[in-house]
């Protein structure tokens, strides 16, 4: 492993090579170095957090072959200059879900994010997910809509298609309507992208109405063609339906 005491400033590049699996890299200096380079890493594996972020915050860092970059849980989203993904693995500590905090999940901002040269993204979920959201959400979320954030950012280069999740179960998540716990939906993952960054898309696929409550969804308009009034998820359970205004279509 690679322990750095001394503050890391300048703007030159600091490339580290690692022998693989265990090996690491970290900063345990408490100043910001204020370092404007970059940071080249290639089998090690580097978690983004407490001494190490500080160090790295105004840091251009590209995660090659082999490394992984951890972005840890915390107060606060950890921060990059800019992080260029070339084969590397960029992994997020925590536990995935809809809308949940950096306590939560870790989560990271850039001024920008390169993908051109492919990578892994990594995000843990459980089979009930994390977090909760909103009723007034399920029928996008029927088509699929970004509701969790990864990478805070106003600009991606690259086509976030070349990027592999690691996410391939389905989860549980709460659906509320004010306080109140509506129904249980069932959801697919996948990497998307939209003005805030780069982000996990919920896919919709099944519902189930929980006895006693009301899940109240009302359509965009009264166009039969327009996909946000379609629901295709599969409905079950107690609970009640009821369409608020507009069309829905099952």
């Amino acid at each position: 492993s690679y322990e750095l005491g001394q503050a890391l400033s300048g703007s030159g590049t600091l490339s580290v090579t690692g022998k693989g699996s265990g090996t690491t890299l970290s900063f345990t200096d408490t100043v910001d170095g204020s370092f404007e380079g970059s940071l080249g890493l290639n089998n090690v594996t580097v978690s983004l957090g407490g001494n190490t972020a500080t160090n790295l915050a105004t840091a251009k860092v590209t995660a090659g072959t082999g490394s992984i970059l951890e972005v840890q849980t915390g107060t606060a989203r950890q921060i990059l200059n800019t992080l260029t993904l070339d084969g590397g693995t960029l992994s997020f500590a925590g536990l995935g879900g809809a809308h949940v905090g950096t306590d939560t999940l870790g989560q990271l901002e850039v001024t920008s994010l390169d993908v051109t040269g492919g990578g892994i993204i990594d995000v843990k979920f459980e089979e009930k997910g994390e977090g909760s959201t909103q009723a007034f959400s399920v029928l996008t979320a029927d088509e699929g809509s970004v509701e969790q954030m990864l990478v805070h950012t106003t600009d991606i280069d690259g086509d976030i298609n070349q990027l592999k999740f690691t996410q391939s179960k389905d989860s549980k998540v709460n659906i509320v309507d004010g306080i109140d716990t509506v129904a249980i939906g069932t959801y697919g993952y996948s990497l998307a992208q939209n003005t805030e960054g780069l982000g996990i898309s919920f896919q919709l696929k099944a519902l189930n109405l929980i006895s006693g409550q009301t899940l109240n969804l009302a359509g965009a308009n009264n166009e039969e063609t327009n996909e946000a009034n379609d629901l295709s998820a599969k409905i079950r359970g107690e609970g009640n339906l009821a369409i608020t205004g507009n069309s829905v279509y099952l």
